[in-house]
């Protein structure tokens, strides 16, 4: 049912056409990640190499995060990151473990974000069941990455291109997003601004109507004088989403959010 169709660029970008039969809507989930490869044993100050491939539906700058957190309190231990630009591909990570920390408590966590943004805003994430003994055995070797473009025509998406970091009492904030309505004629935009402690909802715009569109960028312009002061509380995130008219969050096509935020009182 699908017919792609490859160029040869700086990178491989894969098209993905479909009949209208196939027009579905996206960005719910999104992503994926999953190992590959990875030691058997591994040893505390070593070296841990795994890896990963990994899919965004959307082209977009991402981030990859490789972490070790001690239970039960989920302190970090150790991580890395890379960025990505390719929305499809392959490749190794690694960390570097302490010499000190409980070996029977450890939570191992692989995932993807927007790029910039951190945990909880996850794409994808999967995990490890990996044992820490007195030495690392059956490292895995050492892959560059390997990754291409792959578009997916007709379908929803709604994207946060741009977005101000510090949300000002009395001052404009800035938002610039990407978005395509496939699979309705029309459709409505809805910006708003949660709790990151409780998800509970603090503030938001009236729904902007948008119609049917392939591929459209929207600059929105949030007045200062809108935001409520007294519910405004730190820690925030800004969630956006493509909702059919009339619908609310729970009936939503697509969804993008970022917790680059902070309210300053």
């Amino acid at each position: 049912m699908f017919r792609k169709i490859c160029f040869i660029l700086f990178h491989s970008i894969i098209y993905t056409a479909n009949t209208e039969d196939d027009v579905y809507p996206h960005g719910l989930g999104g992503a994926n990640i999953s190992v590959i490869c990875q030691p058997t044993m591994v040893q505390k100050g070593g070296v841990v190499n795994v890896q990963v491939n990994y899919t965004v539906d959307v082209v977009r700058p991402i981030d990859l995060h490789f972490d070790i957190l001690q239970e039960p309190e989920k302190k970090w231990l150790a991580g890395n990151q890379i960025p990505l630009h390719d929305n499809n591909g392959s490749l190794s990570i690694n960390l570097t473990l302490p010499l000190e920390f409980d070996e029977k408590n450890v939570l191992w966590k692989l995932f993807l974000t927007p790029r910039g943004d951190r945990f909880p805003n996850m794409l994808a994430e999967t995990g490890l069941l990996l044992p820490i003994g007195d030495q690392t055995n059956h490292q895995c070797p050492y892959s560059p990455l390997e990754s291409n473009i792959v578009i997916h025509e007709n379908i929803d998406f709604i994207l946060i291109q741009y977005c101000d970091t510090e949300l000002l009492y009395l001052h404009d904030f800035n938002i610039e997003i990407i978005y395509a309505l496939n699979t309705l004629t029309d459709a409505q935009i809805d910006i708003n601004i949660m709790n990151e402690d409780t998800n509970e909802w603090i503030w938001g715009l009236p729904s902007i109507p948008i119609e049917n569109t392939n591929h459209k960028n929207k600059s929105i312009l949030i007045k200062g004088s809108n935001f409520i002061h007294e519910l405004l509380l730190d820690p925030i995130y800004l969630d956006v989403s493509l909702v059919p008219s009339g619908k609310t969050w729970y009936d939503r096509l697509a969804e993008d959010r970022t917790y680059r935020i902070t309210y300053m009182k």
